[in-house]
């Protein structure tokens, strides 16, 4: 099994959103390069764009063919990664190969420019197309989740996270905003919104922690561990699982 973090109480909520910030953190580009071995890189959305957001390749882990699909953090995905990203979601099911999604952003892009172009609705997509996957998932918390442009990442058969990694609904400056018409009250609305990865595992909606900052040797190891405890479950038995996780249905 991966290391276990440490079982102390967590620090301070806004402690560990800096944390998770920190530009200090592997990206999911360099995370995806060397987690495996051999990386074959899948580039473009079909639809004449290529999102720097989103990182995708098909690499080896402990022997195993994996598609990972990764969120970089210092550009905000606009509709163009989800369409990016769906397409690589349907590579790996016409080679019934795992999906490992790698989340790290504070959202999707809000520009008006993305919402013309219909992110939410991309979004939505990308939702029934993680679902709908006729194979394993993973999702990796490797920094911070933020609102639906991440969660759109983990509706998977397994998420972990990171102790040091943060996710929520909405990013603390955004609910300062909502709550108080005061972003700079970030540092009260993360302490509310129960955002850390030891909540994100009390509420069972994390399956594991790893103990951070995140390595490729440490998210190699957990990938590896839970696709073989996942066994070879078809995929009718994945999607029926899937079901009463995310949609709490039989």
């Amino acid at each position: 099994p991966p290391v276990a973090p440490p079982t102390e109480e967590p620090g301070d909520a806004w402690d560990a959103v800096q944390a998770a910030r920190s530009p200090e953190r592997p990206s999911a580009d360099s995370l995806l390069m060397e987690m495996g071995d051999g990386v074959v890189m899948l580039r473009g959305d079909r639809a004449g764009r290529e999102d720097p957001a989103v990182s995708s390749g098909i690499t080896r882990v402990a022997g195993r063919r994996v598609l990972v699909i990764g969120l970089n953090r210092d550009h905000p995905p606009g509709p163009a990664a989800y369409r990016k990203a769906r397409r690589c979601i349907s590579i790996a099911s016409r080679l019934a190969i795992p999906i490992v999604m790698l989340v790290d952003t504070q959202g999707a892009d809000p520009s008006s420019e993305s919402e013309n172009q219909g992110i939410a609705w991309q979004i939505s997509l990308t939702f029934e197309s993680i679902l709908s996957a006729p194979v394993p998932t993973i999702a990796v918390v490797t920094g911070e989740g933020g609102s639906g442009g991440a969660l759109a990442f983990a509706a998977t058969d397994i998420v972990l996270a990171y102790s040091d990694s943060i996710f929520s609904v909405i990013a603390p400056e955004g609910a300062a905003e909502i709550l108080w018409r005061d972003a700079g009250r970030a540092t009260d609305a993360a302490r509310l919104l129960h955002l850390t990865a030891r909540h994100l595992h009390e509420f069972d909606i994390a399956d594991d922690l790893l103990a951070g900052p995140p390595t490729p040797a440490s998210l190699a190891e957990a990938v590896a561990y839970h696709l073989d405890r996942m066994g070879n479950a078809n995929p009718s038995e994945l999607l029926e699982k899937r079901a009463v996780r995310w949609r709490g249905r039989s």
